[in-house]
Formats: structure tokens, C-alpha cells, sequence
């Protein structure tokens, strides 16, 4: 019987650490993304339209994406700083993981991606299209909420004209237990999604 209760105890507290560990980010707030960051005010028109089908793009990481990547490093690391670390949340906010996707699945399109540090630099190094790319992660708090995340693409030629935008959306519901934020889920979702457009 003793036995019995010391399980159940040692169980309690390891669940408490894990609870503790993902909801220890309740005052959690979403970076403040900006809608300039895209570069354009891509309209209907240029929604509607497809990527391109260009065979080498250039690729810029806007300011919404470095954003997103440094919020998911400082959740990650803010959940490593607990005595009991919940490794299932952390990793499911490892930082790279959809970032790592949607290259892939740009690459997989596209012979050839060319990082570039702006729309200038790409059209300099010899890209005809060049891509700029927006991610947004929002992480839910508490079981039963929505952890999103928010993908755009917006395609430029030459002379920095918009031609083309796309978008995807992907959700991961936190469960209960809250394990983890469900951040690849959603963002397998949205990759898909994407993919599928490209």
C-alpha cells in the first residue's frame, strides 16, 4: 500500500513539473508581427495568382520570420530552465523545425534556392524571382487552445514588382494533458498547404 502511494506521488509531481513546464508560459504574449514586413500590399489580384514557376529563386527571411524563430528560442529555452523538463514541449518548439520544411518543400519546387539578405542582393546574384517569406506562430497557453501558425509567400521579379502571393494555414489544438503546444503539427499542416499552392 505504501508502495502504491509513493508511485502515485512521484507520478504527481512529474505531471505537475510537465504541467508547470509548458504552462509556465502563460504570460506568454505573440511577437507583434507587421504587415510591411511583406514588402507589398499584394492585393486580390496578386492572390489569385500562381507561384512561379522559375526554376532558381532567391529566398529572403523577412523580419515576421526572425520573429517567429526567436520567440520559438526563447519558449525553448525557457522550458529547459525548469528543474523538470518537459523535453516533449521543448522539442516541438525546436526553432528550426519549420523553417527546415518550408525550405524543403521550396527546394523540392525549385532546383535551386539562394538565401538572400534582401530583394537587391537576390536580383544581384542573377535570380529572376525572388521570394520573400513571412511566418507567424502564435502558441496556445492552456489545453483546448490553438497553437497556429501563418505562412505567406510573396514572389517578386526583377524590378520588385509583387507577381505572385500564396498562403497556408496550419492548427494544433493543445491536449489534456497539456504534453506540448502542438507548434509541428501545426506547422506540418501548414507546409502542406503550401506546398500544394507552389
Amino acid at each position: 500500500m505504501v508502495d502504491r502511494k509513493l508511485k502515485f506521488a512521484g507520478l504527481s509531481i512529474l505531471m505537475t513539473g510537465m504541467f508547470l513546464s509548458l504552462s509556465g508560459c502563460i504570460g506568454y504574449e505573440p511577437p507583434k508581427y507587421d504587415d510591411a514586413a511583406l514588402g507589398t500590399r499584394a492585393g486580390a489580384s496578386i492572390a489569385s495568382r500562381a507561384a512561379p514557376s522559375a526554376g532558381r529563386i532567391g529566398l529572403v527571411i523577412n523580419s515576421n520570420t526572425e520573429k517567429s524563430l526567436q520567440d520559438s528560442k526563447s519558449v525553448h529555452a525557457s522550458l529547459g530552465s525548469f528543474v523538470l523538463v518537459n523535453t516533449a514541449a521543448q522539442q516541438d518548439v525546436d526553432p528550426v523545425y519549420i523553417h527546415a520544411r518550408i525550405l524543403a518543400a521550396l527546394k523540392r519546387r525549385y532546383p535551386t534556392v539562394d538565401i538572400a539578405k534582401d530583394l537587391s542582393s537576390s536580383a544581384a546574384a542573377g535570380n529572376a524571382v525572388t521570394a520573400v517569406v513571412d511566418v507567424r506562430t502564435m502558441l496556445g497557453k492552456l489545453s483546448g487552445d490553438k497553437t497556429k501558425i501563418d505562412i505567406t509567400l510573396v514572389f517578386f521579379d526583377r524590378s520588385r514588382r509583387a507577381t505572385a502571393r500564396i498562403s497556408a494555414h496550419g492548427e494544433g489544438t493543445i491536449p489534456y494533458p497539456a504534453w506540448d503546444f502542438r507548434l509541428q503539427q501545426a506547422a506540418d499542416q501548414a507546409v502542406a498547404e503550401l506546398e500544394g499552392k507552389l
